[in-house]
């Protein structure tokens, strides 16, 4: 009886210890298979992309995501649910981004425009010109409709100056708000209209000054005039001229314009309408 008792209390140890290893096992398992699932780097929403353009663009931000240790995002869009283009791309990426610092790059079908939003570290590498740059290069190929070269080639920028490193003369500007409230405008209004008629006024009260004035000055009798004759002579003299370049496209090399997304987030960035 007391051998049957073992048996059992035997079998059913046994039968608890296999299944806390199975258990176990079976999680591993699944561990390890959430590892191995690649993150989606390209979300194309508007439909502009063909599975295989798709595949080429994913291969190309996984290498650039390695080499940077950055969050690399495509997208694109035919509806921003009436957020401006920046706004989506910066509530975009604040929402799949798994750390602060990388790019997403954005062609709004709706808005007609490509759009770069940078964030942590990319905002010193990707500076107000270099975006310009990059928006520059992408404009061309996406005014053709290749939205798939669009994306690589603002890519292949984006890669281009993170080789190049952060600018020596690199740094931020918080960009303003410059919103006018109705006060304020109604009072810069009356303002900007008084001027005018002051200006008028003062021109009227001048000219009749002037019309019924008597009296007269006699410069042959009071005045004096003394004339003196001074001359420089300059000797071993040299003239140096300097040029002083003209910035033509008024844009500060190193300056990093930034913004605060709808999440509170620091972001840099631009767009281009096509």
């Amino acid at each position: 009886m007391r051998q049957k008792r073992f048996l059992c209390l035997k079998g059913i140890l046994f039968a608890w210890l296999f299944t806390i290893l199975f258990a176990g096992g079976g999680q591993q398992v699944c561990f390890a298979a959430e590892e191995n699932i690649p993150q989606q780097t390209v979300y194309d929403d508007a439909a502009i992309l063909t599975p295989e353009e798709i595949e080429t663009l994913e291969g190309e931000l996984d290498a650039a995501g390695e080499k940077t240790g950055w969050n690399i995002l495509m997208l694109t869009t035919d509806d921003t649910n009436g957020k401006t283009t920046q706004e989506y791309a910066d509530d975009f990426f604040d929402a799949i981004a798994e750390n602060g610092d990388g790019v997403a790059l954005l062609i709004d079908m709706q808005n007609r425009e490509i759009y770069i939003s940078t964030g942590g570290i990319a905002i010193q590498y990707l500076t107000d010109a270099r975006i310009e740059d990059i928006l520059n290069d992408g404009y061309e190929p996406i005014s053709d409709g290749e939205y798939e070269q669009c994306l690589s080639v603002m890519l292949k920028d984006v890669m281009n100056y993170y080789d190049k490193g952060i600018p020596s003369n690199q740094y931020e500007y918080e960009e303003k708000d410059d919103d006018v409230t109705p006060v304020e405008y109604v009072i810069t209004s009356v303002v900007l209209s008084l001027i005018p008629g002051g200006i008028v006024f003062l021109v009227i009260v001048l000219f009749c000054k002037l019309r019924t004035g008597r009296y007269k000055y006699d410069a042959n009798e009071s005045g004096t005039i003394n004339i003196k004759k001074h001359s420089d002579v300059l000797v071993n003299t040299v003239v140096t001229h300097r040029h002083i370049s003209e910035n033509n496209n008024g844009n500060d090399s190193g300056r990093s314009t930034v913004h605060t997304s709808s999440s509170g987030v620091k972001h840099g960035g631009g767009g281009k309408k096509f």
